[in-house]
């Protein structure tokens, strides 16, 4: 027990650390401060517009390479009028958190496929939207997440934002929009589902290149490596791929792996 007792003390630090500081982001949030630099940053816009509300939203983007991840932090305010929502990219410095608003971006329906709408409620309020954004090739225009309550965690989420009532409106306004661009384009569905089926022999294209070049250094890895993708290629043809390209890469690739295994154990493995 005695062992255990220096442990339970630091987590009880760290949990008073946590909610000192998630108190004071609150608090901050509530004072409206780094609300009304995001207002004062948008305000050319408001103004032109003659709109009222002002949301802050952001996106994270994900890219990966081997091992690596590299994230991107995307920042946003959103206003509408309309049948339009307005896209403000901003920059927030992390050490002020002086906000500089970039070029809008207009969403009207004339440039819109599909708009897929998630929400996240606790206790029957709303906490949260996920919005992307297809055009009418079903290709992604824009993704974001607007939270009811944003508070300041670290750097890469500077601003302590409370905005219940915006999210709401926002949401009534984004639904009917929605259904628009959905009645206005029946077959977007049918489209997303065939990228989706493309992109498993996309995917396995890029395992069996990898499994190629693995093989050279560890036949094992390459081998497994461009089975991988060689199924995942095959998976999406089986589910309707129309392209043949990243199955018949995939399957060369494999061959080549083989092919190289097996000279290197009849011919180099010592």
């Amino acid at each position: 027990m005695d062992r255990f007792l220096p442990l339970l003390l630091w987590l009880l630090v760290i949990l008073g650390v946590l909610f000192v500081k998630n108190s004071r982001n609150h608090k901050a949030a509530q004072s409206g401060t780094d609300k009304a630099n995001l207002r004062s940053a948008a305000a050319p816009l408001l103004k032109e517009l003659g709109a009222d509300h002002l949301l802050y939203a952001h996106w994270e983007e994900q890219e990966h390479f081997g091992r690596g991840v590299r994230t991107t932090f995307y920042r946003y305010g959103l206003t509408f009028q309309d049948q339009t929502l307005y896209v403000l990219p901003l920059k927030v410095n992390k050490r002020t958190r002086e906000i500089q608003p970039g070029q809008v971006i207009p969403l009207t329906p004339s440039a819109l496929g599909k708009i897929g709408v998630r929400t996240k409620e606790a206790n029957g309020a709303l906490r949260q939207l996920a919005l992307h954004f297809y055009d009418k090739e079903g290709r992604t225009l824009l993704q974001l997440t607007v939270d009811a309550q944003t508070l300041r965690k670290n750097r890469w989420y500077p601003l302590n934002i409370l905005q219940q009532e915006e999210c709401e409106a926002l949401h009534r306004f984004i639904l009917p929009l929605a259904q628009r661009v959905e009645a206005e384009n029946p077959g977007m569905d049918a489209l997303l589902e065939a990228h989706a089926k493309e992109g498993f022999g996309v995917i396995g294209l890029i395992f069996a290149a990898l499994g190629a070049f693995f093989v050279l250094f560890f036949p094992p890895a390459g081998i497994i490596t461009a089975l991988v993708g060689l199924a995942l290629a095959l998976w999406g043809k089986l589910r309707g791929a129309k392209s043949n390209k990243g199955l018949i890469i995939s399957v060369l690739c494999f061959a080549w792996t083989l092919a190289f295994t097996w000279i290197y154990i009849k011919y180099l493995f010592i």
